[in-house]
């Protein structure tokens, strides 16, 4: 009983930590490596989810949640870095670039 509110708790508290050391993290590994492993995190959360028991899900949510910062700060710093590259193509301003795949992320996340 209980279980899934636990889970809950584990993944957001970790993830609000996380989130304070998440801009190191991402300069250290990179932003692709940040997504990439982040993104693995979530398969091993979902995994957990299969297995519900509180062994599992509160060490898959701990683990969710140390990643999930690094991955929302990647995510933006991806697109940024990708824009500034791209914006000679694109025959535009970086910053206007960087506003247009910027735009297309927030977008996809709110899907």
């Amino acid at each position: 009983q209980g279980l899934g509110l636990a889970s809950n708790v584990a993944l957001y508290a970790t993830f609000m930590i996380a989130g304070i050391f998440a801009s190191p993290y991402v300069d250290l590994i990179g932003s692709k490596l940040s997504l990439i492993s982040g993104y693995f995190i979530f398969l091993v959360y979902t995994a957990c989810n299969y297995y519900p028991s509180w062994y599992a899900l509160i060490s898959g949510s701990v683990l969710l949640g140390i990643f999930y910062g690094p991955v929302w700060v990647a995510i933006y710093a991806h697109a940024t870095v990708t824009a500034t590259t791209y914006s000679a193509a694109l025959k535009e301003e970086p910053k206007n670039a960087i506003a247009l795949f910027v735009a297309f992320v927030a977008a996809a996340t709110k899907l």
